[in-house]
């Protein structure tokens, strides 16, 4: 039986999103109940200046019992290249992984690329002594995040190279040249460039070194379970680098 019912004092707060993707269109007889506030998504500067601080405030703070263990100055080199690449990478899935009615799971927003940075606060200084562990942190927790959600092998290939990009792009100063060529020594003429089926030099492709080193000659893997040994509040986040004793 229906029977009128007055409700006070009560506020009530509602949020949404510009239609798309699985949501339906928002009738102005409804929106005419409301004020309306809109909120923009912060660009790419503001989300730099707030996740850059927060990773380098990261790099310089001390652990340990006795708070006697940081780590090095020169980490705080890879505080940018771990900003750009996350905010580009939140930014490109966004925009160019749209979703669908089979993939409508494809929806990301500032919290997805947080997590990225949470992830890599996990680990210390004892167990992250170079940068190219804190690079290989980067790609694991962005694919934790960002590939692990993709379920067609073509959006997965799609972000393999994204990421191999952009560790070429970004880390590779901070590598001190790794996917670089390997200097000319002075009085040798350079390498003959390799050659493709029909004898034309190969092009070379951003991201080809990097991928190889990161997805074909190893297995990126990082956890707090590696030691089965360590009570649950002494595990600590570490680079898993001996696969079959894992298994």
């Amino acid at each position: 039986k229906l029977f009128w019912k007055d409700v006070e004092d009560t506020t009530l707060v509602c949020a949404c999103a510009p239609p798309g993707g699985g949501r339906q269109e928002v009738t102005p007889r409804f929106f005419r109940h409301f004020n309306m506030l809109n909120v923009p998504s912060p660009n790419d500067a503001t989300m730099k200046i707030i996740l850059g601080s927060i990773f380098s405030g990261f790099l310089d703070s001390t652990f340990g019992p006795e708070n006697d263990k940081k780590f090095p100055k020169e980490f705080q080199e890879i505080v940018a290249p771990v900003v750009d690449s996350s905010v580009e990478v939140y930014r490109r899935m966004s925009e160019e992984l749209l979703p669908t009615p089979q993939k409508s799971h494809y929806t990301f927003n500032l919290r997805d690329l947080s997590k990225v940075l949470q992830g890599m606060l996990l680990i210390t200084p004892d167990k992250c002594k170079a940068l190219d562990v804190m690079t290989r942190l980067w790609v694991h927790e962005s694919m934790r995040v960002f590939h692990d959600r993709l379920i067609s092998v073509e959006d997965k290939d799609y972000y393999k190279v994204m990421a191999s990009e952009l560790v070429e792009k970004n880390f590779g100063v901070v590598l001190e040249g790794r996917y670089e060529d390997p200097p000319v020594p002075e009085g040798e003429a350079p390498p003959e460039p390799e050659l493709d089926e029909e004898g034309n030099p190969i092009e070379y492709k951003l991201g080809t070194r990097a991928y190889a080193d990161l997805f074909e000659d190893r297995n990126i893997i990082f956890g707090d379970f590696l030691d089965q040994n360590c009570e649950p509040e002494e595990r600590v986040y570490e680079e898993g680098d001996d696969i079959p004793k894992m298994i």
